[in-house]
């Protein structure tokens, strides 16, 4: 009997996760730290449970402004299975133009890092909570998820945002661009080039569709090492 072992086609980002809940190969490198894709994904709902305890009900939009991290995907990966959409802020931003970006796109909870951290020090983010993803109050809120009863899955659809990337902004204000799950899904399936055994350089950064649509979401699909 013929058996076909090929994975049944990804409807959302959720999907593609799901593949790799226990895939024991290294899935992402950086420097001399890694994570096999298993420690990956349960990291990232420890990360997900933070996040939308952070953000609470209303408008479900996380900004991260980060460096190219693991912590970048924790985040990234962790918001999407709980239907948070995550908005890529751009780092070359400043001033009123990153206030306006974060504001522009209703962004609850804004995660950044020692790089990001000063940019956003003086401005007037109004209701928007802030967290330096090394800094204290976030290794707590890390630590509360982790102890915390783990809640439903949220029930994600193809046509639910995944992202809002932001466009060069060469016409006025750069544009907040929505990305579903199910575009980024069928992107990554599209990626038949290389297998599982191969190890993908992410030379752009996480805020840019080209990262996650031909590094991030392909690895995904296929079990590469990013």
């Amino acid at each position: 009997v013929d058996h076909d072992l090929s994975p049944a086609p990804a409807q959302t980002l959720v999907d593609l996760i799901e593949r790799r809940r226990h895939d024991p190969t290294t899935g992402i490198v950086l420097h001399d730290r890694s994570w096999t894709w298993a420690e990956a994904v349960a990291d990232s709902e420890r990360w997900g449970a933070a996040i939308e305890a952070a953000i609470g009900p209303g408008v479900r939009h996380l900004g991260l402004l980060m460096e190219n991290t693991p912590e970048y995907l924790l985040a990234l990966l962790g918001a999407a299975g709980r239907g948070i959409t995550t908005v890529g802020l751009n780092t070359t931003r400043r001033g009123e133009e990153l206030r306006r970006d974060i504001l522009h796109t209703d962004c609850a909870v804004v995660l950044t890092d020692p790089a990001g951290a000063p940019l956003l020090r003086d401005l007037d983010l109004g209701a928007t909570t802030v967290f330096d993803v090394t800094d204290t109050p976030w290794a707590s809120a890390l630590a509360a998820a982790s102890g915390a009863t783990p809640g439903p899955a949220a029930t994600v659809g193809p046509t639910d945002p995944l992202l809002l990337i932001f466009t060069s902004g060469s016409t006025s204000a750069p544009k907040a661009v929505i990305m579903s799950h199910g575009r980024a899904a069928r992107m990554a399936e599209a990626a038949s080039w290389f297998g599982s055994d191969d190890v993908l350089y992410c030379a752009m950064p996480l805020f840019h569709g080209n990262a996650l649509n031909a590094i991030v979401f392909p690895a995904l699909a296929t079990g590469a090492t990013a």
